[in-house]
């Protein structure tokens, strides 16, 4: 299907290394933010070493509390999900998905859902591997 308009509108947003918001840098028009970009690099020129980026440990994994993850956790926490997140490093994807495993994406409801299919899941199991045949 094809339309003129994109159906989710794609919007820019900046997140500073070592600060603490986004900064929409290009709306959904396509208009470029002159003042949110200049927020933004004021930002890096005033946190100094915060602006380093995500900083490996001695071992070589991510240090806690990377960039990605406070991008994603304050991604969830203001509902601006869906998100994609990518990193073209093999170790830095499993640092990360680390990271994430901490965060709980699931609402009230999904989780309630969950819950109730994996009670079922787990009945359906127990009766295939004792060999009764009841439930079917």
């Amino acid at each position: 299907m094809y339309t003129d308009y994109r159906p989710t509108p794609l919007q820019h947003y900046i997140f500073p290394a070592g600060g603490d918001g986004i900064h929409l840098v290009v709306d959904e028009s396509g208009q470029f933010k002159e003042d949110n970009f200049s927020q933004a690099m004021a930002v890096l020129q005033t946190v100094g070493e915060g602006s380093k980026g995500d900083q490996r440990g001695r071992k070589g994994g991510m240090k806690e509390g990377s960039s990605c993850f406070k991008i994603v956790k304050m991604i969830m926490e203001r509902q601006f999900a869906p998100v994609i997140v990518f990193s073209l490093s093999k170790k830095e994807c499993e640092a990360y998905a680390l990271q994430m495993a901490k965060l709980d994406f699931n609402t009230r409801k999904v989780a309630k859902c969950a819950f109730r299919s994996a009670g079922i899941s787990y009945m359906l199991l127990f009766i295939i591997s004792s060999g009764r045949n009841e439930a079917c």
